[in-house]
């Protein structure tokens, strides 16, 4: 059996305070964007500007996208980004140029850019870890060790984000890392540990999504089974949408007009529904607090439809970002719209938990990880530890699919 290694815990620590300030720094940051941009205070029974004027969320998230295209054209130009994998290789990020994407990133979103922001509290924290072990000389670990902490200070700053210090570590061993050994598990969960406490000093111990907490009950299982089964199908969907718009992910200067004209339409479109702005919080928090009712069956077509495109341009046309936010919002709305219609068919599904199974099961698909899928539900919805069976359900029918029908 592997032996822990005290300097490597030593080494979690430390990133555990470095990712948190990064999270903390972040997050206060992304306040003061959405304060200046859309003149409002998110939180989880606010998770959007709704009560901002149509037209001034038009213009913030026009004008950010004309910046955010600027900015990035300019790193993509002058500066050479590295990646989280490109970091786990021992490619080392460059200082200045990260801060301005991670950054960038924020702001992007925080103006009301359809697109994940968890990825720049990762970059950032994974960077500045980067920069303090090159420069404190007694802490010399070898290529393998080096790898699990660059993963841990991305799991770290994921984790003090959204308050999720087991989500952190399953980022991690999951993943990242890809490995479950005695060392990256406790490094990893000391490290995402305290950097959650950073974290939530800040932004508070509130759960991220504001749900009625579902109770147990068997006549819930088929439900949960039919609705893992079909959402499984919709996150296989997404993905190959997120790896297609990855792959022709603009570098050139048409990212100078691509982005804008995403902003724009992001823009249009919140006129009438603002949920599809920014990194699809407040689309998900309506779809799991929202009961179903056929009248509603148009808008919530719509708005998935909407945001789904709206991301996937996004990220084609040039932006960074992450797509965890957008998965759970994607699940929970698809998982409403199949509740509006099987309704008049007899559905006797607690609403609030088929968003939570959707959200489950979309984000254990795109994200390939069921274990981090379930966890993190289950930690930013601060859910009963019984709710723990229905998504464990919902995990598994999503991977038997996968495996069933060479999904993967």
């Amino acid at each position: 059996m592997q032996k822990l290694k005290w300097p490597l815990v030593g080494a979690g620590m430390v990133i555990g305070i470095l990712a948190g300030v990064v999270a903390a720094s972040l997050s206060l940051f992304l306040d003061g964007v959405e304060h200046v941009m859309l003149h409002y205070h998110e939180t989880n029974l606010h998770p959007i500007a709704t009560g901002t004027n149509p037209w001034w969320r038009l213009l913030s998230v026009t004008l950010a996208g004309i910046i955010a295209a600027i900015s990035w054209y300019y790193l993509q130009r002058q500066r050479k980004l590295v990646n989280i994998n490109q970091a786990l290789k021992q490619q080392v990020m460059p200082v200045k140029a990260t801060i301005l994407d991670v950054l960038t990133q924020i702001f992007y979103v925080g103006s009301g850019g359809s697109v994940g922001r968890e990825l720049a509290p990762r970059e950032g924290a994974v960077m500045v870890w980067q920069q303090v072990s090159r420069h404190w000389p007694r802490w010399q670990f070898d290529a393998d060790e080096q790898r699990l902490l660059m993963a841990t200070s991305a799991g770290a700053g994921f984790a003090g984000v959204y308050i999720s210090p087991l989500t952190g570590m399953l980022f991690v061993v999951e993943m990242l890392y890809r490995k479950v050994t005695v060392n990256s598990v406790v490094v990893s969960l000391i490290a995402s540990g305290i950097a959650t406490v950073i974290g939530a000093s800040v932004k508070g111990w509130s759960p991220y999504y504001a749900v009625v907490k579902p109770t147990w009950d068997w006549s819930q299982v088929p439900w949960v089974i039919l609705l893992a089964t079909l959402l499984t199908f919709v996150g296989v969907v997404f993905r190959y949408g997120i790896t297609t718009a990855k792959a022709h992910h603009v570098t050139d200067r048409h990212i100078l007009w691509q982005l804008p004209v995403m902003a724009l339409l992001t823009g249009l479109v919140a006129l009438k529904f603002p949920q599809v702005m920014g990194n699809g919080r407040g689309l998900a928090q309506l779809a799991m607090t929202t009961k179903p009712s056929l009248m509603l069956l148009g808008g919530l077509v719509v708005m998935l439809v909407a945001k789904a495109l709206l991301t996937l341009g996004t990220l084609k046309a040039g932006a960074y970002g992450g797509v965890i936010a957008p998965s759970i919002a994607i699940g929970a709305t698809s998982a409403l719209m199949i509740a509006c219609i099987l309704m008049p068919a007899g559905w006797s599904f607690n609403p609030v938990l088929a968003g939570i199974v959707g959200a489950t099961t979309v984000l254990s698909v795109t994200q390939r990880a069921p274990w981090m899928a379930l966890v993190m539900m289950m930690e930013i919805c601060q859910l009963p530890v019984m709710d723990a069976i229905y998504l464990g359900m919902a995990v598994f029918v999503a991977w038997l699919m996968q495996r069933w029908f060479k999904l993967n």
